[in-house]
């Protein structure tokens, strides 16, 4: 009875506590506390010629089985991360094998907030581009610079 691990899912952003879920594939018949995973040993990371960072000691792998049509591995931290991206080495043990599989993980910007919102939550209005004062121009996206645009004056 051999079971794999899938794609990773990550919900959560740079300088937030890492929240991702790993698919597990084909776990008939093993129960929730048969599936141990965890982060490989430093050996397992030195076979595959791996860095382990020490700041790899801080994630945790719980198997949630909750749903038997959609069984995960839940990856979390409970302090932010603050690098863009983090790469580690997965073990995942049951009775029968074990198995392991490196993952990359990319770590995007939150979303912005809209100006809209961010202009009503402050009680403030910000200034659209390209409106600054009588004397003043800020550069908007698409603007341009060519001879149809210069004013020279004497």
């Amino acid at each position: 009875m051999a079971i794999g691990i899938g794609d990773m899912t990550v919900t959560s952003y740079i300088n937030q506590p890492l929240q991702a879920n790993i698919a597990v594939l084909q776990p008939d018949g093993l129960l929730e506390s048969e599936v141990i995973a965890s982060l490989a040993s430093p050996d397992d990371f030195d076979r595959l010629g791996l860095e382990r960072h020490y700041s790899l000691n801080s994630l945790r792998f719980v198997a949630d089985f909750s749903r038997a049509s959609r069984p995960v591995i839940t990856v979390s931290t409970d302090d932010p991360v603050l690098e863009p991206y983090l790469s580690f080495l997965l073990e995942l043990k049951w009775p029968e094998g074990r198995v392991l599989r490196e993952y990359t993980v990319f770590l995007d910007l939150p979303p912005r907030r809209s100006s809209q919102s961010s202009s009503n939550s402050t009680g403030r209005g910000l200034q659209p581009f390209g409106e600054v004062s009588v004397d003043q121009y800020r550069v908007a996206p698409n603007d341009t610079l060519g001879p149809q645009n210069l004013q020279l004056t004497r």
